[in-house]
């Protein structure tokens, strides 16, 4: 209920001190601290499991969002220079690399889910405040928004910078 907390007898967890707890009616999904960062996954709130993702020990994953029934998760490939890189999950136990589109030096650290899809935002570690829009249908494909370009996002962005937003952004899963 929101209400009333218990304690469980699971073994503790160490979440990172940013992590995003997001749920949906399969369960919910969490990033856990350590490196690389991880994904715990609960059924029920009370049993938690680590869960892997596929690819290197390298990546890093920096934001997640339920959607649909689903579940998803961005990041950092921590190649120099990084490279962002999603992962999307039907359950919450199995994970799948998404297709991101090349972009070399940026790394994912923020995720939403609206009702017709995905928005996340990317940061340029090489250039502090240049930031990128990115959005996907489905959370499989993952493309560098133009939005932004185009004046859609009104004054978060700087005028004549595309890809560079200049705000931040959340969501409920019906509106961004």
């Amino acid at each position: 209920d929101g209400v009333t907390w218990t304690s469980s007898g699971s073994a503790q967890m160490r979440l990172n001190r940013d992590s995003d707890l997001v749920g949906n009616q399969r369960g919910a999904v969490t990033i856990l601290e350590g490196s690389p960062y991880r994904i715990a996954f609960s059924a029920d709130g009370i049993t938690w499991q680590t869960v892997s993702l596929p690819g290197s020990p390298a990546f890093s994953v920096q934001g997640v969002a339920a959607f649909g029934t689903g579940f998803v998760a961005v990041g950092d490939a921590g190649t120099t220079p990084g490279s962002p890189v999603a992962w999307w999950s039907a359950d919450g136990l199995h994970w799948t690399r998404a297709a991101v589109q090349a972009h070399a030096g940026d790394g994912f650290y923020n995720v939403h889910a609206g009702t017709d899809g995905l928005a996340a935002i990317s940061s340029t570690g090489d250039t502090p405040g240049r930031n990128s829009f990115w959005t996907s249908l489905d959370g499989q494909s993952w493309t560098v928004s133009t939005a932004d370009r185009l004046g859609l996002l009104g004054d978060c962005c700087q005028a004549g910078v595309p890809g560079s937003a200049n705000g931040a952004f959340s969501g409920d899963r019906t509106r961004l």
